[in-house]
């Protein structure tokens, strides 16, 4: 009996784990238009953490490109952020496990983004 509700659960918590800071479509034609260049992260979705709550998976977040806020929703894994090519201020937001305790800690990195370029940082 009880299984019939786990299923639809995890399924729901799949779904919802799969998301990502959505660029707009104008924004992903000026990326491949080489227009703009895309900055991206790659974290565990949201669901498999829960699943594998026992494993230590690092998280790192886009939270500013150039002193500007990057959009951030609780239930999204990943960001991705387009901006135009040239040097660029992130801040990045980065946490995890280490001996066990949890780190939680900001870095504001500078990278030159190239036309034609897509980067992740993971």
């Amino acid at each position: 009996m009880k299984i019939k509700y786990v299923i639809p659960i995890f399924l729901a918590l799949a779904i919802v784990g799969c998301g990502t800071t959505k660029l707009s479509p104008s924004e992903r034609k000026a990326i491949d238009d080489g227009e703009k260049v895309m900055l991206s992260t790659s974290n565990m979705p949201i669901a498999l953490e829960i699943i594998f709550f026992f494993l230590d998976f690092p998280d790192i977040y886009i939270r500013k490109v150039d002193g500007k806020d990057v959009s951030e929703d609780f239930l999204n894994s990943d960001n991705e952020v387009a901006v135009e090519p040239g040097m660029h201020d992130l801040k990045l937001h980065c946490s995890g496990r280490k001996n066990g305790a949890r780190v939680s800690y900001s870095e504001i990195v500078k990278i030159e983004a190239r036309k034609g370029y897509r980067y992740k940082v993971s």
